[in-house]
């Protein structure tokens, strides 16, 4: 009758070998932050962290024609609340909170995206 010790010893060092690694990659990568950026004519208008958001608040952005752009900041989320342009895609399409993506207000050149805090500069200023 063949001994089972060596086949038990090697599957308890693979589980052991698999759970720390395993543990390591969970614990190693840190969570970036939640940045919201708001573009205006191609211009950065202002970043927010938005995991540092304690308590909900309004951006009223203006152009020179009369356009006005209403953003609300929420923990973790933004959205366009109001908007004066003809259509109203940027306010219907609702809440963000992740980069995949844009609210973009096109006849009002208005664009909020999100990346994360150690993202690299991903906005291409020849999108809109």
């Amino acid at each position: 009758m063949k001994s089972k010790t060596p086949f038990l010893v090697v599957t308890v060092l693979a589980l052991l070998v698999f759970s720390l690694l395993g543990a390591y990659f969970i614990f190693s990568f840190k969570k970036s932050k939640t940045i919201a950026k708001i573009y205006k004519d191609k211009k950065l208008v202002c970043s927010i962290s938005l995991d540092d958001v304690n308590q909900a608040y309004t951006i009223e952005i203006k152009g020179e024609n009369g356009e006005i752009n209403v953003i609300e900041v929420d923990k973790g989320k933004i959205r366009m609340k109001e908007a004066n342009c003809p259509d109203g895609t940027c306010v219907r399409m609702g809440w963000i909170n992740g980069g995949l993506l844009p609210v973009v207000c096109l006849p009002h050149h208005v664009v909020i995206e999100i990346e994360g805090e150690d993202d690299a500069e991903k906005f291409d200023d020849k999108a809109y």
